[in-house]
């Protein structure tokens, strides 16, 4: 029988959430970038991720930038901290006009 790995999820979940606040950080700074469109910011937050990853992959024990799965889950995450932060400004926007 072939042995299987065991996944530690806390360890996974708490090495994943660290990187939450350096996104939406990436985000908000990117947004402010005057001409660059949205598919160029992010792409440089995807960058920019890449260069934090080495910490993250010494802790995990794999080389998980080239894994498809964990690059396509980043991204995923960018599209949705990006679509609730423009939900945020358009309530923001709805609750203040006069």
């Amino acid at each position: 029988m072939a042995e299987t790995k065991r996944i530690d999820i806390s360890r996974w979940l708490s090495i994943g959430l660290k990187f939450i606040p350096a996104i939406f950080s990436l985000i908000v700074s990117l947004e402010k970038i005057a001409g660059a469109t949205g598919e160029q910011k992010r792409q440089a937050i995807l960058d920019a991720v890449a260069d934090g990853l080495p910490m993250f992959e010494l802790a995990a024990g794999k080389d998980a930038l080239k894994d498809p799965k964990v690059l396509e889950a980043v991204g995923a995450f960018i599209d949705a901290a990006v679509a609730v932060q423009n939900a945020i400004v358009a309530a923001q926007d709805a609750v203040n006009k006069d």
